[in-house]
């Protein structure tokens, strides 16, 4: 289910992201944001972790040809 306020992992949604990270000048700075499902049952860090993986996932340059 997805829907406003709802937000997945880069790369899990329908936003053509790598294909919008390709037409950004090299260099500039990134962040991402994702909420914690209130389901999530393992700890805040591990979240983390795998929001970051996922956005160096989709940043890497060699993702974004």
């Amino acid at each position: 289910r997805t829907g406003h306020g709802i937000r997945r992992m880069p790369s899990e949604g329908t936003l053509p992201l790598r294909g919008l990270l390709a037409a950004l000048p090299a260099g500039v700075p990134l962040s991402v944001e994702v909420l914690m499902p209130e389901d999530w049952s393992g700890t805040p860090a591990a979240w983390a972790r795998r929001a970051l993986e996922a956005a160096r996932a989709v940043a890497a340059p060699e993702s974004r040809a």
